[in-house]
């Protein structure tokens, strides 16, 4: 038929077995874009410089745990999703901003909420995000696959305070 095969349905991703355990990932950023300009980020992350960034310019890796369990019932590797949107977010923000997350498996949707303080006792509101996966892509997960790959499309929509909408890809 003529249905996507890579639609998003339950979660679906499935990563090889010797993914399996507690991973500690170490990231670099090399560059941040914002096609329709710096009002339509979040304001976390609104002073973030643009463009290409390259090592000599002292903005430090990421470094966080992540998480690959194996499922109940089909036993497939799948990616602790709460915990692994948490460690990447708060990460990125440098403090623990992420108060809550919910992975709802049949919409294939994750739903964030944010602490209503920021770092050094500041108070930037209430604010939620969710996030919906659109796409999924994925290499072979077999356990003998010597490489593998995977890309997923989402749609994040935040709210900030409860009248700020920002919508990103």
């Amino acid at each position: 038929g003529n249905a996507n095969p890579f639609a998003a349905k339950a979660d679906n991703l499935v990563f090889p077995s010797w993914l399996e355990g507690e991973w500690r990932i170490t990231s670099n950023i090399r560059g941040v874009n914002a096609p329709l300009g710096r009002r339509f980020l979040p304001p976390d992350l609104a002073r973030v410089r643009l463009g290409a960034i390259s090592s000599s310019d002292g903005v430090p890796p990421l470094s966080y745990n992540v998480r690959f369990y194996r499922r109940t019932g089909d036993r497939a590797v799948v990616s602790d999703r709460e915990r692994n949107l948490r460690a990447v977010q708060d990460a990125s923000a440098g403090y623990s901003r992420v108060e809550s997350v919910a992975f709802d498996a049949g919409s294939s949707s994750i739903k964030v909420k944010y602490s209503p303080f920021g770092p050094n006792g500041t108070f930037p509101g209430e604010s939620r995000a969710e996030v919906y996966i659109q796409r999924r892509r994925q290499s072979n997960a077999a356990a003998a696959a010597e490489r593998f790959a995977f890309a997923e499309s989402t749609r994040t929509v935040y709210l900030a305070q409860g009248r700020s909408v920002t919508v990103s890809d």
